[in-house]
């Protein structure tokens, strides 16, 4: 009888281990980055900005937590803001996308500040953009590069 318990305890762990897996999945895939872009900086320009929409279609809110790209120095995530007819810019330790919802990073609002360019950003091409949830953990984008005076994403 002890081996017959002993082996129903294993298949109950198993499938409590494969549901643990597919939930991390299921996390994972309920985040999407959509329609990634940055502004094209020439040689010597040593910042620029990022831009993407985050839509989370799962039932739990999941945290961006950071994002990281080849082609700068250091990415973080900041708000801009007006106050008394002064512009501000403040860094955001985490941005929460909502479950069921979007949070669309954009020029005048939330975005991504490229810092230490280490070269030219040339409109045309793209740059690898890696975000990491909370929940859903790493998601790497191609952001297209737009023109420097680009108010929305290249088409």
């Amino acid at each position: 009888m002890r081996g017959r318990t002993n082996g129903m305890f294993r298949t109950k762990l198993l499938a409590v281990g494969i549901l643990a897996l597919v939930a991390v999945d299921a996390r994972a895939a309920d985040i999407a980055v959509k329609d990634a872009w940055v502004r094209g900086a020439p040689t010597g320009i040593k910042v620029s900005a990022g831009y993407a929409r985050i839509e989370n279609a799962g039932p739990v809110a999941d945290r961006l937590l950071s994002v990281s790209t080849p082609a700068a120095g250091d990415a973080s995530v900041h708000e801009s803001s007006e106050k008394e007819g002064m512009m501000s810019m403040e860094p955001v330790e985490a941005l929460t996308i909502p479950p069921k919802g979007a949070v669309e990073l954009k020029p005048g609002s939330y975005h991504i500040m490229l810092m230490r360019l280490p070269g030219a950003l040339a409109p045309g091409g793209t740059v690898p953009m890696e975000f990491t949830f909370e929940r859903a953990g790493k998601i790497t984008v191609d952001a297209k590069i737009a023109p420097l005076s680009a108010k929305e994403m290249p088409r």
